[in-house]
């Protein structure tokens, strides 16, 4: 059995700094409320609708679909759609207040979970019910649940929840914990409202740090930056901050305008990390903590960020999509994603592969060729031995994935035994 690493690099988009946004609203709900917001497998952007209990799906073009949830009465009407995430297997997955996970296919199709979540009873309110997720570097969802829970589901809906290590506060008005992304370091961080951010192993393991943020500031959501941070916002404290993986907390405010509660955070198509204020601005923040805030355009309240397929930064409103790019961009592009690769661990000269959609995997070495065709979701492919020796090498080899709109994307892979 050999570990298998996949190092892939892209470019990096570079604009002049007039951007300009570009806003969508036929096709949402009134009153829907999304909260979140990002880019799925398909070459769209998926959305998910708070109060209309839906998931929402939008073309670069602006085209919008709604897809309605199931109900369940039995569980009372907290059903409401919190965070959304691309999972591995190349469908869009959710969380609802009512204590389900659910997953949803490119094509509409839902299925949802409930068994091995505890944090819903009849009379729950809203502020003890699974909030955001993400997907986990061990091939897995990973959510949080403002009780002080952080669960964990496989692809198949079967849960596992943590709790040593987190800490809770009864019958608080914040709840605890509120967003959730993956690390450069193989764990996952999150962040408590009441003041922390908190690091969980893929085996569970909790550790808390609350040193040099700001009392009553109210960390909302967190992501992986460019420069190998963490990177979160402060809600009430009208700053972001960046937390290194050892724990070292500095915040930002220069250039943040006042009350703005920053929420959503995410990477940009930049290079840069971004965010939304909920005041009617998006910030963009440098690894080096140089603000911009951009309003042109932007009409209501923005809750979450994404880049999208485009390379453009897509970000939600309550009861709107916009599209923010450097002036001059094209305003409508075809999808044209390129392919998401995940491996998984060689034994012998077999290999786990997931692909996010349809693709080919080629390689080559001197006369040798591969060309395999990949089905979306798990595949097991049988490497030739020249292809194994080869990613053994020092510089390991070379693999070309190309989507069915004919994109390519490239990484190497390397093979340690």
């Amino acid at each position: 059995m050999a570990a298998v690493a996949l190092l892939a690099s892209a470019a990096v988009a570079r604009g002049d700094d007039t951007w300009r946004a570009t806003e969508f609203s036929a096709g949402i709900s009134p009153g829907c409320s999304i909260t979140d917001i990002v880019s799925g497998p398909d070459g769209n952007l998926w959305f998910a609708e708070y109060a209309n209990q839906a998931v929402g799906r939008i073309t670069p073009a602006g085209v919008v679909t709604e897809f309605r949830l199931p109900a369940h009465p039995e569980v009372g009407g907290y059903g409401f759609v919190g965070g959304i995430a691309a999972g591995p297997d190349g469908n869009l997955w959710f969380v609802r207040r009512n204590g389900l996970v659910g997953r949803i296919t490119p094509q509409g199709a839902i299925t949802e979970f409930r068994d091995g979540i505890t944090g819903f009873t009849a009379d729950a309110t809203t502020t003890e019910l699974p909030n955001d997720i993400t997907a986990g570097p061990d091939g897995a969802l990973w959510f949080t649940e403002p009780d002080g829970v952080i669960g964990r589901t496989t692809t198949s809906g079967a849960v596992t929840e943590f709790r040593d290590g987190i800490q809770t506060y009864f019958m608080s008005e914040l709840g605890t914990l509120a967003g959730i992304a993956p690390g450069p370091d193989g764990n996952l961080w999150f962040t408590d409202p009441q003041g922390l951010v908190g690091r969980i192993t893929p085996s569970g393991a909790v550790t808390e740090f609350s040193a040099g943020i700001s009392a009553n500031s109210v960390p909302a959501y967190i992501t992986a930056g460019p420069d190998g941070n963490l990177w979160f916002t402060e809600l009430y404290g009208g700053r972001v901050a960046r937390i290194t993986t050892q724990g070292a907390v500095t915040e930002y405010a220069a250039g943040i305008t006042a009350n703005s509660a920053p929420s959503g955070i995410g990477r940009g198509p930049d290079g840069n990390v971004w965010f939304a204020e909920r005041q009617g601005r998006i910030g963009r923040i440098t690894p080096q903590g140089a603000v911009s805030e951009f309003a042109s355009g932007v009409t209501s309240n923005p809750t979450a960020v994404a880049t999208g397929p485009d390379r453009a930064l897509w970000y939600s409103e309550s009861e709107r999509v916009g599209r923010l790019a450097p002036a001059g961009t094209p305003g409508a592009v075809a999808p044209a994603t390129l392919p998401r690769l995940v491996l998984g661990r060689l034994r012998g000269l077999s290999l786990t592969v997931t692909a996010s959609q349809l693709s080919t995997l080629t390689a080559r070495s001197g006369r040798h060729r591969l060309r395999v065709a990949l089905r979306a979701g798990r595949n097991t492919v049988r490497l030739p031995a020249w292809l194994v020796t080869a990613a053994r090498g020092r510089r390991g080899i070379t693999l070309t994935v190309t989507n069915r709109a004919g994109r390519t994307g490239r990484a190497t892979l390397r093979i340690r035994t």
